[in-house]
């Protein structure tokens, strides 16, 4: 059974969940900040959460049972808990940022830890630099670190020929044909 929430769902006069429940606020790092980057650095590194959403577990048992589920079969009540966040549940962004950041302060005195904080806009990494160097190095300890709390970068791109290479090696480079690519729903 795969059940799934349409959390703007109203039934006969109701509110939807995502109406009662409170968004939080917003964690996520300005788009425009991100985007105005690629006009002041030279080299970008790109990337993708895999399964941001599934990936994330939930740190005490009492946190874990805050989205449980029933089901009756043979006459005995069966309870199911969610171990990921809803899909569409409009706090779930603010959730994985809040996941995110908590992760980076594992690595307080690290430059990870502040592109952890100021270059994710939900499951997207935008980081920009001028030293090619710097950019591979922060790729390589970011793919470490991440992995430790299970988040897997996936789709990796970058303008920088070397960090390319060790992308294709690490099986995450994801190139285009076109001599443009996508980066937050805008051609860059």
């Amino acid at each position: 059974m795969r059940p799934v929430f349409n959390c703007s769902y109203k039934h006969k006069g109701s509110v939807s969940l995502n109406e009662a429940a409170y968004p939080a606020v917003n964690l996520m790092s300005d788009m425009l900040k991100l985007m105005i980057r690629f006009r002041t650095n030279r080299y970008v590194l790109l990337a993708d959460i895999r399964k941001a959403f599934l990936m994330i577990r939930l740190p005490s048992e009492k946190d874990r049972n805050r989205f449980c589920f029933f089901l009756k079969k043979d006459k005995k009540l069966h309870c199911y808990r969610y171990k990921t966040l809803i899909f569409g549940f409009n706090a779930s962004p603010f959730i994985l940022n809040y996941v995110l950041k908590f992760h980076a302060e594992k690595f307080p005195l690290h430059e990870f830890s502040e592109a952890l904080k100021s270059s994710f806009y939900v499951d997207d990494l935008v980081k920009t630099a001028n030293n090619a160097e710097n950019l591979s190095d922060l790729y390589i300890s970011a793919r470490e670190r991440l992995q430790k709390g299970n988040f897997n970068l996936q789709s990796c791109n970058s303008n920088c020929v070397t960090l390319q290479k060790k992308m294709e090696a690490d099986g995450t480079f994801s190139g285009f044909d076109s001599g443009w690519e996508m980066v937050l729903g805008v051609s860059i």
